[in-house]
Order: structure tokens, then sequence, then C-alpha cells
């Protein structure tokens, strides 16, 4: 259906997500790419504070556990 196919991408966000595992970052990456997101992903405290500092994100994931 149309209709819902255009419902479904309704609600696009650029995501910053940070996360120091690689599997996960690929993962976490493929998922919010199949869902038509625009991942922009970060495996680092300085790297994710720079990223928060230069661009306005929709959404942030981070790795509570990412060593600073």
């Amino acid at each position: 259906n149309k209709q819902s196919k255009n419902q479904k991408n309704k609600f696009l966000f650029t995501v910053l997500v940070a996360e120091d595992n690689a599997i996960n970052s690929k993962l976490v990456r493929l998922q919010l790419l199949a869902l038509g997101h625009t991942p922009v992903i970060v495996s680092g405290v300085q790297a994710l504070l720079d990223e928060i500092h230069a661009v306005n994100y929709d959404l942030i994931f981070m790795d509570c556990q990412m060593p600073v």
C-alpha cells in the first residue's frame, strides 16, 4: 500500500551513535539505514563531544559503558 509506505517514512532522523564495539556499531548502523534514518557512528568520547558541538542531531544513542 503506497500510503502506508509514505507513512512509514514520515519521520526520518539523523542519528548520532556513540559505540566503541565495532560489531554493535555495524548492527546499529544497518538497522538505522533499514529504517530510512541517517546514522553517524563515533567510537570515542572526544569524537562524540566534537559531533555534538558541530551538528544538531535529531537523536543520540550512547554506549553507557564507553571508556573515557
